[in-house]
């Protein structure tokens, strides 16, 4: 789709997705769903390379803005972030991978931190479990994670970079997690 919404009333492309996940299992809380239109997305093209961020649009639907005040540093372990939690969320995170080989989020935990993980790698890939897509950051560069939990779907975007999942649990807390060391 085509809008004339960008910078100085340009041209703006605007993807609409759909996400397929088969038959759901039944979770409290999540409507029986099979198929949903993903967020819409602006798509621009710069040196060669396709850049999916959320449509700014979004931003009406935020309230009640919770904010981690000192960054969290972790050596092979979980942490549960005590005040986040819920079913539906935007979340914004930078993440330094340092030596990690493995960084990032889980979702929708249980008190034992199992979840959905939203994951970075030490390489090239970032993810929600096992799908994956190429984050295009250069060695040392932060991840900037752009994060939507919407009960049974999760949508991040990271550095310009998009992928869309599904999120059963019944369980609404957040953890971070990094291990490994990268060799």
């Amino acid at each position: 789709m085509l809008d004339d919404k960008g910078a100085n009333g340009a041209e703006r492309r605007i993807m609409h997705g759909w996400a397929t996940i088969g038959t759901p299992p039944p979770v409290s809380g999540v409507p029986y769903w099979e198929q949903a239109h993903s967020i819409p997305r602006v798509i621009t093209i710069t040196a060669d390379r396709l850049f999916q961020e959320p449509i700014p649009e979004l931003q009406v639907l935020r309230y009640d803005p919770q904010e981690l005040k000192a960054p969290v540093r972790l050596e092979d372990e979980v942490s549960r972030i005590e005040f986040l939690n819920g079913d539906a969320l935007e979340i914004s995170a930078t993440i330094d991978r340092g030596s990690a080989e493995k960084c990032g989020l889980i979702v929708r935990a249980d008190e034992q931190g199992a979840g959905t993980q939203i994951w970075i790698g030490a390489g090239t890939e970032f993810g929600i479990e096992n799908c994956r897509n190429k984050h295009f950051l250069k060695k040392n560069e932060v991840a900037e994670l752009h994060i939507f939990v919407d009960r049974g779907v999760l949508e991040v975007y990271c550095n310009g970079a998009a992928v869309t999942h599904k999120c059963f649990a019944s369980a609404d807390t957040i953890s971070v997690f990094a291990f490994g060391e990268k060799g």
